[in-house]
């Protein structure tokens, strides 16, 4: 039951967002108190395309720990640099609540107004690479998790409670969350694991909704190798193409594939 509400805890404190001018909404910032906002618009501006992650990770775990949070690094060079803050040392072993988020971003694209990196709040939007993937959900992950450091008593807690930022995770490379996971899983203990998820999808949607809308991912992305064999009997001269050839019809398995519609999972 008390695990229960822990969690109930942290996802009403995420789902908050930016909205609300609470005490868990500000934080320590070079010895400055300034807002969740104020840090993610900073987070923003730092680049930190996929295999470029170490500059924007050692801001971001440089004000994890001006916060109080219990630093482990998992890795430290561009293409995996991995960390941990927690409330309490992981040498401890106490189950662990793990609050995951990755620190790149996608390679820019077309230049919007205000470009790339800007960080600009505008109407109540941020602006720039990563404000929802996944720079923005982390900054309300931590925002939570520093509440609950400021509200848990530590020492009596059966559980411990970390933010796990990982590098390289738009692009398949051998660094981030799979290297942690291959060498630190014990260490880390974790008993749940919350992670970005999906954007809010009413305002995709359409319609009238009575509450915000969120999907669920019953998979997750992952490469698909096919070996495709196919022998066809088939007769005419070396110089005509026939009607039906091997190379042809898996082209059209293939786009078969990628064209049928999936049914949504509900």
């Amino acid at each position: 039951m008390k695990f229960r509400f822990l969690i109930l805890f942290f996802v009403c404190h995420i789902s908050s967002g930016f909205s609300q001018k609470s005490t868990y909404s500000y934080l320590e910032l070079d010895s400055e108190t300034t807002s969740l906002e104020v840090l993610l618009q900073k987070y923003i501006q730092i680049p930190s395309v996929s295999g470029e992650e170490k500059e924007a990770g050692e801001f971001l775990k440089t004000v994890c720990k001006e916060n109080g949070l219990i630093i482990t690094d998992f890795g430290t060079e561009n293409g995996n640099y991995n960390f941990a803050a927690s409330l309490q040392p992981l040498e401890l072993g106490k189950p662990n609540i793990v609050f995951l988020n990755h620190i790149d971003v996608v390679m820019e694209g077309e230049s919007s107004k205000y470009g790339p990196y800007s960080g600009k709040i505008e109407n109540g939007h941020v602006y720039g690479r990563g404000a929802i993937d996944n720079k923005g959900a982390a900054v309300m992950q931590l925002g939570a998790v520093l509440q609950a450091h400021k509200l848990m008593n530590k020492a009596e807690s059966n559980y411990n409670v970390t933010f796990l930022s990982v590098s390289c995770e738009e692009n398949q490379c051998k660094g981030g969350a799979n290297f942690v996971v291959q060498n630190y899983l014990d260490l880390l203990n974790p008993v749940v694991v919350i992670g970005e998820g999906p954007s809010e999808l009413s305002s995709i949607l359409g319609g009238e909704f009575n509450h915000d809308v969120f999907g669920i991912s019953l998979a997750h992305k992952r490469t698909l190798w096919l070996n495709l064999k196919l022998n066809i009997e088939t007769a005419g001269h070396a110089s005509i193409t026939p009607h039906h050839y091997a190379n042809k019809d898996m082209v059209k398995a293939l786009d078969n594939l990628i064209s049928k519609k999936q049914k949504p999972g509900l």
